[in-house]
């Protein structure tokens, strides 16, 4: 049983811009984007998903949080410079839509993965995702700032990696939930650093949970069964290849599980 940090990217290379950031008070609770393998199950076996309780609720610390921003592009009468502008500024606002989109993609995605699908084939597979997070990623090869107002003067100041929350309202979209990460390309090994020592807690309490871990998953593949076919049977036939290969080499592949999964989607750096 694994889970899954998936970090959904989208890259500006935009080394003549200044991206700035306006501070806001630290939010007390940050709900990630999660797909937990017990999402959509009765509430009898939802209560038993200890899942639910391997991924922090508390903000990632030293990263800033800011509300509103605004885009401005060096100018320094050179005209080699402004071949690496696009000469726009809502490219902030563009990769905020484009990764939020994404993000409602891969969950919807996964969702249908975990609900749909690998319930049916589940004694075939080697490793069962027992829920996936999604981190919605800003890389800029470009200029970050703080704004900060002193004695009525706009100071900026040069930041590494920021946080702002998610809110995306449509006729298609109702995304208020979870936090975009915007982070220089220069301080991406940093800011993966710190997300792996944020969510890499849960890691020791997973594989000394992994026996209630199988339970639940049995309790889901039970439920989908009788649900597919409208019986009470059990699922102990299908079940038993599960036990038979955690029982052997699974003992040696534990090394698959004591840290989760990272997944990073990116694209190639290009000019937007």
């Amino acid at each position: 049983m694994i889970g899954q940090i998936n970090l959904i990217v989208e890259c500006k290379n935009l080394p003549n811009h200044g991206w700035i950031f306006f501070k806001t008070k630290e939010p007390e609770l940050v709900f990630p984007d999660k797909v937990p393998i017990a999402d959509k199950m009765p509430i009898e076996i939802i209560e038993h998903d200890s899942t639910r309780f391997y991924s922090p609720i508390i903000p990632i610390p030293n990263l800033f949080n800011g509300s509103g921003y605004d885009e401005y592009i060096y100018d320094n009468g050179r005209s080699t410079k402004r071949k690496k502008s696009n000469e726009r500024t809502d490219n902030i606002y563009d990769a905020v839509n484009k990764v939020t989109k994404a993000t409602r993609y891969q969950i919807e995605t996964t969702s249908d993965l975990l609900f749909n699908k690998m319930p049916y084939v589940i004694s075939s597979i080697q490793k069962i995702i027992a829920f996936a997070i999604f981190q919605p990623l800003i890389v800029v090869q470009g200029r970050i700032y703080a704004a900060n107002i002193t004695s009525g003067q706009n100071n900026l100041e040069h930041l590494k990696f920021v946080q702002i929350p998610k809110r995306y309202v449509s006729s298609n979209y109702n995304e208020m939930q979870g936090m975009i990460h915007i982070v220089s390309y220069e301080s991406l090994p940093e800011y993966l650093n710190l997300l792996h020592n944020y969510y890499w807690f849960a890691s020791p309490r997973m594989v000394k949970e992994q026996g209630s871990l199988l339970t639940l998953v049995y309790d889901i593949v039970e439920y989908t069964q009788r649900r597919m076919h409208g019986h009470r049977s059990n699922c102990d036939g299908n079940f038993r290849k599960l036990i038979e290969y955690t029982n052997g080499p699974f003992v040696g592949k534990l090394n698959d599980i004591r840290s989760p999964i990272v997944c990073l989607y990116k694209k190639k750096h290009q000019q937007s």
